[in-house]
C-alpha cells in the first residue's frame, strides 16, 4: 500500500484456495435486496469473498471510528470492495464504490497470477488517510458463513476493521491496530 499526493495504490494477491465468487442480488441481514455484487453499507461480512477498504478521509482525530448508524457510513468514509465474479469461464476481480466516488477516480489491473492492482484517488482532510480493511473468507455463497472474528465475536468481519493503517504526506505508513482469527 502506498500513497502518491490524491492517489492510493494497493497491490495485493488473492490467495484463496476455495474461492467463493460474488454475484449480484441477495438480501442483506434486514432482509433487504442489495442488487449490487457487494452490499457497501452492511457491517457485516460479504456473502461471498471480499476485500473491503474504508478510505477515511476524515481529520486525524475521527479516523479509524465507525460513527455512523447501523448499516451507513460515516459521511467522509468513501468504501471500497473488491470481489471476484465468474465471467466467460474465467475468475476475474471487479472493484465497487459507492455513488460518492466518481467512476474515473477507481482503477483495479491485473499485476500477475491471482494478483491485482488497486488505485484510487482521493483527498484527505489532514495530512493523514486512514485506510481500515475488512475481509470476508466465506464457504459458500450465503452471509454468515465464515468464522468468528476474534474481537467482536460477529462472524465475517464485523463492526471492528481487522486492520488499520494510517498514511501520513510522506512514503510511509503504522500499522497500529490488528484483529485476530480463531
Amino acid at each position: 500500500m502506498r500513497r502518491n499526493g490524491t492517489e492510493l495504490t494497493v497491490d495485493f494477491t488473492w490467495a484463496d484456495t476455495t474461492v467463493v465468487t460474488a454475484r449480484a442480488g441477495f438480501k442483506n441481514r434486514f432482509g433487504k435486496d442489495i442488487t449490487a455484487l457487494l452490499d457497501l453499507n452492511g457491517r457485516e461480512g460479504q456473502p461471498c469473498d471480499a476485500v473491503e477498504i474504508l478510505l477515511d478521509q476524515r481529520p486525524a482525530s475521527a479516523i479509524g471510528r465507525p460513527t455512523a448508524d447501523a448499516d451507513a457510513n460515516p459521511p467522509g468514509l468513501l468504501r471500497l470492495g473488491i470481489c471476484l465474479i465468474a465471467e466467460n469461464g474465467q475468475t476475474v476481480a471487479r472493484a465497487l464504490s459507492l455513488p460518492e466516488l466518481p467512476a474515473e477516480a477507481l482503477s483495479l489491473k491485473p499485476a500477475g497470477p491471482n494478483a491485482w492492482s488497486l488505485a484510487v484517488r482521493c483527498e484527505a482532510a489532514g495530512p493523514c488517510l486512514g485506510v481500515p480493511m475488512r475481509v470476508t473468507d466465506n464457504t459458500e455463497f450465503k452471509l454468515a458463513a465464515t468464522p468468528l472474528f476474534w474481537l467482536t465475536g460477529h462472524r465475517g468481519a464485523g463492526q471492528e476493521p481487522m486492520g488499520f493503517v494510517q498514511l501520513g504526506a510522506q512514503d510511509a505508513g503504522v500499522l497500529y491496530r490488528i484483529g485476530y482469527w480463531r
